[in-house]
C-alpha cells in the first residue's frame, strides 16, 4: 500500500508530513525513517511531522517529530507551524486556533492564513529556561561566550558582529559536540543585531547535523538571549534567517513565548511500502 505524504517548508525548513490514523507508518524504525529522508535517495527532508491521534484532553492531534536520521527530538518550531497548517487541511483541528500535544509539553496554535502555498501560523510555546551564559572554550577559537536558552530543545546563543563571516558548519559541530553541553548536545544559533528590533540568525542545527535554512526554537531561544543582552531590545524581534524568510518572536509573555512566520505546502506524493525497506528486505 502507498503512503501518501505532503513535503512542506517553514521559512525553509524542510520536512514530510505523514497523517499517522490514516496508514502504519512505521516512524520507531529509525533506519527506515532515515532511508526515506534521505537527500539523494529518498525525499530528502530537515524533519518529519508525524501526525497522531491526540492523547491529551483538549488537544487536535499527537505530533512526533523525528530528525532525517529517525531520531526523534522534543520539538521544532518550524515543523510545528507546519504542522498545524497540515493537521487544519486534514481534519484534525476544526478551527483555526487549537492546541497540539508534543514531546515538549503542549502548544497553542493558530492559523492566520489558510493558504498551501503562503500560509502563516502563529504558535505560543511553552516559556523557555531563563538564560545562562556560559564560558566554552574551544581549540583554534579560544574562549566563546555562550547564551543557554532551552525553548523545548537546547540552544547556545552566539552573538557575532558579523554572522556572515561565521563557520556555522565548523564552529557549530565543535559547539553542538562540546563536552560542555553532554551528553544531549545542543542546537547552536549565530546572531548578530542589526537594529533595535531586528536581528540575523544561522544555526547549526542538532540531529541535521548541518546549517539549517531556518530553526523555530533557536529564534525563540535568540529572542529570549537577546531581551538578556541588550537592555533597548525592542519586542517582538524580527529574525532574519539563512533562507532570507523572517520569523517573529515575542518572549515576554508568562504564558509563554509567541512564534510567527510561514509554513507551506511544496507539492504532495505517494511512497511505495518498500521505500522504508534496504534492499533484499522481504
Amino acid at each position: 500500500m502507498n503512503l501518501e505524504f505532503t513535503k512542506m517548508h517553514g521559512a525553509g525548513n524542510d520536512f514530510v508530513a505523514l497523517d499517522g490514523r490514516a496508514t502504519d507508518v512505521p516512524w520507531r524504525d529509525s533506519a527506515a525513517m532515515a532511508r526515506v529522508g534521505a537527500r539523494r535517495t529518498g525525499i530528502g527532508c530537515e524533519g518529519f511531522l508525524i501526525l497522531l491521534p491526540a492523547e491529551e484532553p483538549r488537544t487536535a492531534f499527537r505530533l512526533v517529530f523525528l530528525n532525517p536520521d529517525g531520531s526523534e527530538a522534543e520539538l521544532c518550531g518550524n515543523g510545528t507551524r507546519c504542522a498545524a497548517l497540515y493537521g487544519l487541511r486534514r481534519g484534525f483541528a476544526k478551527t483555526d486556533a487549537f492546541r497540539i500535544g508534543t514531546g515538549a509539553g503542549i502548544v497553542e496554535a493558530e492559523v492566520l492564513r489558510d493558504d498551501p502555498a503562503d500560509g502563516l501560523v502563529r504558535l505560543r510555546l511553552q516559556p523557555a529556561s531563563a538564560p545562562q551564559r556560559r564560558m566554552v572554550e574551544v581549540p583554534c577559537a579560544g574562549a566563546i561566550e555562550c547564551v543557554c536558552v532551552d525553548s523545548g530543545v537546547p540552544h547556545a546563543v552566539v552573538f557575532v558582529p558579523d554572522v556572515g563571516a561565521v563557520d556555522v558548519c565548523g564552529l557549530g559541530r565543535t559547539l553542538r559536540r562540546h563536552s560542555a553541553f553532554a551528553p544531549a548536545g545542543t542546537n547552536v544559533d549565530f546572531v548578530q543585531r542589526t537594529g533595535p528590533g531586528t536581528l540575523r540568525m544561522r544555526t547549526y542545527e542538532r540531529g541535521v547535523e548541518d546549517e539549517s535554512g531556518a530553526c523555530g526554537t533557536g529564534a525563540v531561544a535568540t529572542a529570549v538571549a537577546a531581551a538578556a543582552e541588550f537592555a533597548d531590545m525592542e519586542f517582538p524581534v524580527r529574525i532574519r534567517v539563512t533562507s532570507g524568510d523572517e520569523l517573529i518572536v515575542d518572549p515576554r509573555e508568562a504564558a509563554g513565548p509567541l512564534l510567527t512566520g510561514p509554513a507551506c505546502e511544496v507539492f504532495r506524493g505517494e511512497l511505495p511500502e518498500t521505500a522504508f525497506h534496504t534492499k533484499g528486505d522481504n
